[in-house]
């Protein structure tokens, strides 16, 4: 949230989101088949930079389709001018994807004695227990928060509609 409140535009929520799922997958399936849902293959940067251009690839398809969707509703209940373009920028999504896959590893990697982040260069975990698990999860809400707050305000901000001048 506080990347998006910074980069407003050039930063696509929708697809952070995804590339944050997207890690997520084989732990998950691992799960639904009963077995241990520890970080796997997908858990290290030189992977998660391929996750994130897979998920950039889909990205621009979802968003237009939530955007579409989102913006239609706005109009309907005199909002549109909080409406949001469906067109999603190549680098945006990259760069969003890549943000996503990147701080997914990193924030695991400091939670998890059994990730190997920098495998193939390094098999041991450099990052584990960089700080407190509880101070972790203490900065993600404070960052989530004021994230929201200032993407939030910045919002209206822009879109406030003109006061008629006397």
């Amino acid at each position: 949230m506080v990347i998006k409140a910074v980069a407003g535009q050039r930063f696509s929520m929708v697809t952070f989101g995804l590339a944050q799922v997207a890690m997520d997958i084989e732990p998950l399936i691992a799960a639904l088949r009963c077995a241990p849902a520890q970080p796997g293959y997908t858990h290290n940067y030189p992977v998660a930079v391929l996750v994130a251009f897979l998920v950039a690839a889909v990205a621009p398809w979802v968003c237009r389709l939530l955007a579409t969707r989102c913006n239609r509703q706005l109009w309907r209940w005199n909002l549109g001018r909080f409406a949001q373009p469906t067109q999603l920028a190549t680098k945006v999504a990259l760069g969003s994807a890549l943000a996503g896959t990147l701080l997914h590893v990193a924030i695991d990697s400091i939670m998890q004695a059994d990730m190997t982040p920098l495998v193939p260069l390094y098999a041991g975990n450099p990052l584990l227990h960089l700080v407190s698990p509880d101070a972790l999860h203490r900065a993600c809400i404070a960052a989530g928060i004021a994230g929201a707050a200032a993407w939030f305000l910045l919002l209206i901000a822009r879109n406030r509609k003109p006061t008629r001048q006397r």
